[in-house]
């Protein structure tokens, strides 16, 4: 029986360490996943809809708790509050509840969006300035457009219904926005996007490398 009592010693300890590590990694998990639902939420940018803003190959951070303390299961947010003109939200799409957006919000409930010739203007104060910087709020950003003339350069006028935003691309000629699905409902809206914190050149034929330059950098 003496024999025995070393190996049965040996394998309880390997037990308990096992034990251990399991609970330790399964609180990761779940510590992971509350930061992740309730605080902060990283994506990646796919498409150039918010050139220069964001490029192809962004991987960013957006607050989750930016417009109020997000709960489970539909239930509203817990001190909500409104984006300000300017802020880059991230959202789910109007139309498709499954896919996640990001884009910058120009327009808040009672605001009377229009576009002309490539000039932005909210509540008949246009905001597109020469060489293609728009301040909104208390946001200077750039904005592209294609050049000569298309018909994302003339819209509306619209005003922006309540409970609802009106968000845009910065890059006017390459994104889908609230030009043609609408405005969005305040209650679709997930977070607000603050900082690029990483970042690979990314596109057909382009070398995969770091853009260093491009890491940390926070998001106008």
């Amino acid at each position: 029986m003496s024999e025995n009592r070393p190996v049965t010693h040996q394998k309880l300890i390997k037990k308990l360490v096992w034990r251990e590590w399991l609970e330790a990694i399964l609180v990761a998990l779940l510590v992971a996943g509350a930061l992740r639902v309730f605080v902060v939420e990283p994506l990646r940018i796919p498409t150039a809809s918010m050139v220069p803003a964001l490029e192809p190959g962004d991987f960013v951070l957006a607050w989750k708790s930016a417009y109020g303390l997000r709960l489970p299961f539909g239930m509203e947010p817990f001190a909500a509050r409104s984006p300000r003109r300017g802020d880059v939200v991230v959202f789910r799409h109007p139309q498709d509840d499954s896919l996640s957006l990001i884009k910058r919000v120009v327009g808040l409930e009672g605001d009377r969006i229009a576009i002309r010739d490539g000039l932005l203007s909210i509540n008949e104060q246009v905001v597109t300035a020469a060489g293609g910087a728009e301040i909104i709020g208390d946001t200077t950003h750039w904005v592209r457009s294609r050049s000569g003339r298309d018909e994302a350069d003339f819209f509306g006028p619209v005003v922006v219904p309540p409970g609802h935003v009106f968000v845009l691309g910065d890059n006017r000629g390459e994104s889908e926005d609230s030009r043609f699905w609408g405005a969005v409902p305040l209650r679709q809206i997930e977070g607000r996007a603050f900082v690029v914190w990483f970042s690979v050149q990314h596109g057909p034929g382009a070398e995969r490398s770091i853009r260093w330059e491009r890491i940390l950098s926070p998001i106008p």
